[in-house]
């Protein structure tokens, strides 16, 4: 993915970046959400020389006609490839999804992100795996189940940044 011709970050999205605790990557379409994002090249600098934590949500299902058959590690590798340095820990589910609605997402053309942790962390990443997906019948992640993983990964951010001496000031 390359944008032409190439756009210049906003100053105040780099700043945001420069002094973010956890810069999130998702969730949402690796394609078309997460990264055009990266295709600024200013932003996926920014991304890789925060010193806050780094962390991409990986889709929970698949998409037809744009992630057909891509599990985790595929997700994972299309953000390396666009930004190499911009993801410490990858967020993935892993629990149950109701049968009913994997039947609906079926003959949709989706199909559960499955995830192989030791192939992931071979791409040098922390695997942060919980049951992220809302308890009904669609098939999305659960704000609430998210905010549980990704709050402690925010306060070891700010640790992380307060380690490199660039933290905020109290």
């Amino acid at each position: 993915m390359w944008l032409d011709p190439e756009p210049a970050a906003h100053p105040d999205a780099l700043a945001a970046i420069s002094d973010a605790d956890l810069i999130l990557l998702g969730p949402g379409s690796v394609f078309t959400s997460v990264l055009p994002h990266l295709a600024v090249g200013e932003i996926a600098e920014a991304v890789a020389q925060s010193r806050g934590l780094r962390a991409y949500v990986c889709n929970i299902m698949t998409q037809p006609g744009e992630t057909d058959g891509m599990d985790a590690l595929a997700h994972l590798d299309r953000v390396l490839e666009m930004a190499p340095d911009a993801v410490d820990v990858v967020v993935v589910h892993a629990g149950a999804l109701e049968p009913a609605a994997l039947t609906q997402y079926a003959a949709q053309g989706q199909e559960p992100v499955l995830v192989d942790v030791p192939a992931l962390e071979s791409r040098g990443v922390r695997v942060v795996a919980a049951d992220i997906a809302e308890d009904d019948h669609a098939v999305r992640h659960s704000p609430e189940a998210l905010a549980d993983v990704l709050m402690p990964l925010a306060r070891e951010g700010a640790d992380r940044r307060a380690a490199s001496g660039s933290a905020h000031p109290a």
